[in-house]
């Protein structure tokens, strides 16, 4: 009798884990419901987020190509670019070099022509004062002969 209490007994703790164990798979069955209408839910959000990364990449592998060409225009600009600078340069000090020639050139018909004025006024003193002595030598000459006439 005592063995089959025992069993008796045992039956119902296993009955009793047996139903805690189908509530907690049904507790689990639910949860798992639930994240299979989540995942149904999220799946064509992953396939776009997918989809999109693909696209990001094709562009970034794009654009890769396109700095990689641009570094090598930029290796073969580099040196005539710098060319042109130095060439610039030179020109410019060409450029300062003529512009302080031109500028002594003007300074030098500054003068030249302050110098041309000056003769120009001392040629008309000197044509006015040979005017009136020839005036007077004329004058001279004839008061002598109007005198040496009888």
């Amino acid at each position: 009798k005592k063995e089959m209490e025992e069993k008796t007994s045992q039956i119902w703790e296993l009955e009793k884990l047996l139903t805690t164990a189908i509530g907690t798979n049904r507790d689990y069955e639910c949860k798992m419901l639930k994240i299979c209408e989540k995942h149904e839910f999220v799946e064509p959000q992953i396939a776009s987020l997918r989809s999109s990364l693909r696209k990001l990449r094709t562009d970034c592998s794009t654009d890769q190509m396109t700095i990689r060409h641009l570094l090598d225009n930029f290796d073969n600009l580099l040196p005539v670019v710098q060319k042109l600078l130095t060439e610039q340069r030179l020109c410019r000090k060409r450029n300062i070099e003529l512009m302080e020639t031109v500028q002594e050139k003007q300074n030098d018909i500054v003068i030249r022509d302050s110098t041309m004025k000056h003769l120009e006024k001392l040629l008309e003193k000197m044509t006015h004062k040979f005017a009136e002595h020839e005036r007077l030598r004329i004058k001279i000459t004839h008061e002598a002969a109007t005198q040496a006439m009888p």
